[in-house]
């Protein structure tokens, strides 16, 4: 594990809060209050410093799917709302996190929170390559700190009160370190790992296909000569400095964006056949076998996010229309492109087809104003 020196002093000072917590028995909560805060202020400095600006904004953007009148539906308005719906939830761990984190900093800092965050860490940005790797050794001082307050965690139990919540504190900043790294890796590696000039073709490229014809799929190769490419790259960050552990979590990360990159790629097919859909189900069973194989993967997480993507251009009608209300975690332009594209949908008289489409369109209009209501 590579940590940075502030997380190192901030590890050697807790041996001071358990001997506080000791010495001070009555107030051995608002002690470990006092700790738990310390490490947000850290974990807040990491976001404060690594997060996408827009990211930071996407946080705290009020959405109000009820000033959506339903005889007056926006499918774009309704895309804008879910797209941000699902960002949300993705992260909403986080950002319940955070928030609380902010409340904390602005009775802390009153009205220049802002201006004192930046004072004390101010912006400075290096190159790509350079602040990748800082990054990683930011998100691994987080994990060094988690640590360390895992293994006091018997002292605590002795020491606190048993009303004490202190094992939910620690839990919920182990659960948080998984979106944070998340989050703070996702936003560089779009810009660190250009991959335009291969996902770009693929919509480009002849789909509708007839049974048996003459398959052209060049570009699975370029990703799975892509995905080496990167794993070489990872050992090579930082002068060679990250651990093979760091290079695993970061080499996920690429993968994940790599699969939700493609979903985005087969959302703009334009014609595309059954057979077609089979030859991208192929290619994509392909592109995962290979990368297991070279990369010695084990699992790669979100295959069924694609595969279930590809499947669904194949179903009937009616399945296909459950299936876009049940799988709300899909953007939902890709889920409209699903049924624009359907072949059983084209078929179908307008009446009907418009029918289902505003079936859809009231589903997740209803489903987001539930979402603001059990706010």
């Amino acid at each position: 594990m590579i940590v940075c020196s502030s997380a190192n002093n901030l590890v050697k000072m807790f041996e001071k809060y358990v001997k506080y917590m000791d010495i001070f028995r009555p107030f051995s909560s608002e002690v470990f209050t006092s700790l738990m805060y310390l490490i947000k202020y850290y974990v807040y400095s990491v976001f404060h410093l690594f997060a996408n600006p827009h990211h930071v904004q996407a946080f705290f953007f009020q959405y109000n799917p009820h000033l959506i009148k339903e005889d007056e539906i926006q499918t774009t308005l309704l895309e804008n709302y879910h797209a941000y719906y699902v960002y949300h939830t993705e992260y909403k761990t986080l950002r319940s996190y955070l928030l609380k984190m902010r409340n904390y900093f602005e009775s802390y800092f009153t009205s220049q929170q802002d201006i004192a965050i930046n004072t004390v860490f101010p912006a400075t940005r290096s190159s790509i390559t350079q602040e990748f790797t800082e990054r990683a050794v930011a998100i691994e001082s987080v994990e060094y700190i988690l640590y360390h307050l895992k293994l006091l965690l018997p002292a605590f139990r002795h020491l606190l009160p048993q009303t004490a919540k202190f094992e939910e504190n620690v839990t919920e900043l182990q659960d948080n370190l998984v979106y944070l790294r998340a989050f703070v890796y996702s936003s560089l590696i779009p810009e660190l790992y250009k991959t335009d000039n291969i996902f770009s073709t693929i919509p480009s490229m002849k789909w509708d296909l007839k049974e048996g014809a003459e398959v052209n799929n060049f570009y699975v190769e370029r990703i799975v000569y892509f995905m080496q490419d990167q794993s070489e790259k990872l050992k090579c960050l930082g002068g060679g400095c990250l651990p093979a552990s760091v290079q695993a979590k970061i080499m996920d990360e690429i993968l994940e964006y790599t699969m939700k990159q493609l979903v985005d790629c087969y959302s703009k097919i334009k014609k595309c056949s059954n057979f077609g859909r089979k030859v991208l189900l192929d290619d994509f069973r392909k592109i995962i076998s290979e990368i297991k194989e070279k990369q010695k993967i084990e699992k790669i997480d979100l295959t069924g996010y694609v595969e279930e993507y590809i499947k669904a251009f194949s179903l009937e009608a009616e399945e296909l229309v459950d299936f876009i209300i049940k799988n709300k975690h899909y953007p939902l332009n890709y889920l409209l492109q699903l049924f624009h594209q359907n072949i059983s949908i084209s078929m179908l008289k307008k009446k009907i087809t418009s029918e289902y489409l505003e079936r859809i369109q009231l589903e997740y209009l209803s489903y987001l104003k539930m979402v603001v209501d059990d706010k």
